[in-house]
């Protein structure tokens, strides 16, 4: 198993600051868990909602409480600081990952859009 060069910690995941205070994460996970959960989102967005509502439910688990927090605290300290191996520009970014950004820049513009419509 290779571990990835960047972290993303339960923090990043719920969009908290690693020193807010326990309610600041049932809030955050109340807040996503509404707007990710894949029974509240259409149809075409189910797959990728089942995907980030796991990682917002394994990201909580991680911090739930004051024990499981400070041991995931400390096990995130513990682990070595990596840097990315090479910046991402638009030079080596390839163009079909450049047109899902662009496609995707423009669908949450104009959410939400029925597609089922008939």
């Amino acid at each position: 198993m290779t571990e990835s060069l960047t972290t993303v910690s339960a923090y990043d995941i719920l969009g908290i600051d690693r020193n807010a205070p326990q309610k600041d994460v049932h809030a955050a996970l109340r807040h996503l868990a509404l707007a990710w959960h894949p029974d509240r989102v259409p149809a075409y967005r189910r797959g990728e909602a089942t995907l980030r509502f796991q990682a917002i439910m394994d990201a909580y688990n991680k911090i739930r409480t004051a024990d499981v927090r400070r041991a995931y605290d400390q096990a995130l300290a513990a682990q070595p600081h990596r840097r990315r191996e090479f910046e991402v520009t638009n030079d080596n970014v390839p163009l079909a990952t450049k047109a899902r950004a662009w496609l995707k820049a423009i669908e949450t513009v104009f959410w939400p859009i029925n597609r089922n419509a008939r």
